[in-house]
């Protein structure tokens, strides 16, 4: 892959602050680039998500067929490949459909492919909020358990923020997140929506939880819900340049 190495040092945080600046102005000029760089992060996150041994050795192997052959032969077996890879993981179809379609000439990223960028690129700050309820200690512990590439690590955390909901609705917010990384947007949405009713105008975890809910319901594929819903916070919103992006993208497909 042309930009692997440089791309490689951005996702894993080795440039210094001038070096990503520079790499993310080129992003906005080079659409080659910019396209390398959607697959390579939809790889990673493919990674990180397989948790398990034999889908994670499934993906590697087409990852390294890929990068020896692109040849018309090469790419039928890949499919074969990729098709065993859905079949073991169903969690993951839609962003292995999104990766493939990208990877093999799509022109048009699915709803669900842009939500999971826009997700990928404005990920949530957990550990920069602020730990509540009757054991902080413990609202910190199961924010961090949000982030583990571990499905049992992750199921314990959303069971402990459903016992906290009730008594600390900033515990829904925190299981959006949880939901989301599950993939049950469904309950994803239900959740921002319930920390959003709660929610008084001035908290700060509101303005994310306006955006998350934005992609949430992309990534259910309501394009016109979530046109309507960004327009309707139109001003001086913290995450006004995402939501512009996300138009764009939206208007595009």
């Amino acid at each position: 892959m042309k930009y692997f190495d440089k791309i490689n040092r951005k996702l894993k945080g080795e440039m210094s602050a001038s070096e990503a600046a520079e790499f993310d102005q080129e992003l906005q000029e080079n659409e080659e680039l910019a396209k390398a760089y959607e697959l390579q992060q939809m790889e990673e996150d493919l990674l990180s998500l397989a948790v398990e041994e034999d889908l994670l050795a499934e993906i590697k192997a087409i990852r390294n067929e890929q990068s020896a052959s692109s040849t018309k032969e090469t790419k039928v077996v890949q499919m074969r490949s990729w098709r065993r890879v859905l079949s073991i993981a169903a969690g993951l179809a839609f962003l292995l459909a999104a990766y493939f379609m990208w990877n093999n000439g799509g022109e048009d990223p699915s709803y669900m492919a842009i939500a999971q960028e826009g997700y990928r690129t404005n990920p949530p700050n957990l550990s920069g909020t602020k730990a509540v309820g009757d054991d902080p200690q413990a609202f910190e512990t199961n924010k961090q358990l949000l982030l583990s590439s571990s499905q049992q690590d992750l199921g314990a955390a959303i069971t402990f923020f459903e016992t906290e909901k009730a008594d600390s609705p900033e515990a829904a917010y925190y299981l959006g997140h949880g939901y989301w990384r599950r993939g049950d947007y469904e309950k994803s949405l239900l959740n921002f929506d319930y920390f959003l009713e709660q929610a008084g105008k001035d908290d700060r975890l509101r303005p994310a939880a306006e955006y998350y809910k934005a992609l949430t319901l992309l990534a259910l594929g309501e394009s016109n819900e979530v046109k309507t819903w960004i327009q309707g916070k139109k001003g001086e919103h913290p995450f006004q340049k995402p939501f512009e992006v996300l138009l764009k993208k939206i208007e595009r497909n």
